[in-house]
């Protein structure tokens, strides 16, 4: 049995008693490259114990030599052979398919390429049968990730074609389990966030739909597990805003759930930027959900200690910028901050004074507000601020844009009129 030299292609010939051995090095006579040998890719194998086998393997795996793997490929067959799935932990099949990524590296024959990926979902199954957590088995999944990056379009497509998506719903149906359906839609959706693909449009397929309902139907079992979902895809906001939209129409009728959602919705936002929670109401609105976006502006404003400072930073990030969701819900905005707001409310309207120059006067229309002031039912107001108040916020409610000389006259007058 001969190997040949890394550096000088110098054939070496190798005694029987190394070959027993897991692993060994030997001296290149002409150049004296020192060459690590691994008698299992030359179809050594019958003597390694399962623990010997798993060594080899990971010493192959660092000394990372592809004219290794590519030797490896054709006893792959053996290997695997001697190898159960069933019988390993998950440090051991990391190990394990970390090499079959890198033999992937080293071939196009498509029967070994179904050969390693068969082997990824078998052991995908046996981590969840037993009982591995999902967050373990991700975090696994995605260090085999960053190992087969060259490749990982394969993975996608094969882990959430048809055939492969309705085999995981018919396992979830025949036994229901909340960590199971985790780890499916975990793996899944990941795979799809990672590589930018639009949720909106995958969506469309039914035999997706079906499975991210029952994956979904599993998952509610548990309350922590709705979190994780929310966290695991956040990064992205268009993809996490159109999967908040399919979660809360699946939950339109489950009451509590869907109160839990918008919950976990909040703790989110709240983390997040300005222009990402932009995007994520911004999508809610357009789908029909603003009064979603409004139970978390609830919450926000009752949860915040300078409810002055808030309500005029999320007038700026929000209403500001989401015309429909200001036309409908400006209104009922105001008067829950002022409902909130109610011992500080001449202070209040000073503030609104001032902020009202700055930042809500770009939607006031000047015909509508000289209507509004002539009134002359308005100088009831003068000695009630609260009143006041309500009226001013009534009026932005209603209101347009106009240049800036004609809003400060407009609201001189109005000051004067309520003075």
């Amino acid at each position: 049995m001969t190997v040949k030299c890394d550096n000088c292609q110098t054939s070496l010939k190798l005694k029987q008693k190394h070959l027993k051995k897991t692993c060994f090095k030997v001296a290149c006579p002409q150049c004296k490259n020192r060459i690590i040998v691994v008698p299992f890719i030359l179809g050594h194998i019958s003597h390694y114990s399962h623990a010997e086998l798993i060594t080899a393997i990971q010493i192959l795996n660092k000394h990372n030599s592809e004219k290794q793997f590519a030797a490896a490929v054709k006893v792959l067959d053996k290997i695997l052979n001697r190898i159960n799935c069933n019988a390993l932990t998950l440090k051991e099949a990391f190990v394990v398919q970390k090499f079959l990524f890198k033999i992937r590296i080293c071939t196009k024959t498509q029967n070994i390429v179904k050969i390693i990926y068969n082997f990824f979902f078998d052991c995908l199954e046996h981590f969840i049968s037993q009982r591995i957590s999902a967050t373990q088995i991700l975090k696994y999944n995605n260090q085999l990730l960053d190992i087969n990056r060259e490749y990982n379009t394969e993975l996608v497509e094969l882990i959430t074609n048809e055939k492969q998506l309705k085999k995981f719903s018919e396992l979830l149906l025949e036994s229901p389990d909340s960590n199971r359906a985790l780890t499916y839609f975990f793996i899944t959706i990941g795979y799809l966030n990672m590589y930018n693909m639009k949720f909106d449009v995958i969506i469309r397929k039914p035999f997706f739909t079906e499975f991210l309902k029952i994956c979904l139907q599993n998952i509610i079992t548990s309350k922590e597990n709705l979190e994780k979902i929310f966290e695991n895809v956040s990064n992205n906001a268009v993809f996490f805003s159109h999967l908040v939209v399919f979660i809360l129409d699946t939950f339109q009728k489950d009451t509590v759930n869907k109160q839990y959602s918008i919950n976990c919705l909040t703790k989110i936002i709240q983390l997040k930027s300005d222009d990402w929670g932009l995007i994520v109401r911004r999508t809610l609105v357009e789908s029909g959900h603003s009064e979603v976006v409004f139970k978390e502006y609830v919450y926000l404003l009752n949860a915040s200690r300078d409810k002055t400072t808030f309500f005029w930073n999320y007038y700026i990030a929000v209403f500001s910028n989401i015309e429909a969701y200001w036309k409908h819900y400006f209104s009922k905005a105001a008067h829950m901050y002022i409902k909130a707001n109610s011992h500080i409310l001449f202070q209040s309207f000073v503030l609104f004074q001032k902020q009202t120059e700055n930042n809500c006067i770009k939607d006031i229309s000047i015909n509508h507000l000289h209507q509004l002031i002539d009134n002359q039912n308005i100088n009831i107001y003068k000695n009630d601020p609260k009143t006041v108040l309500k009226s001013s916020f009534k009026i932005i409610d209603q209101i347009k844009n106009d240049s800036r000389k004609q809003k400060s006259t407009l609201i001189h007058k109005l000051l004067k009129k309520w003075r």
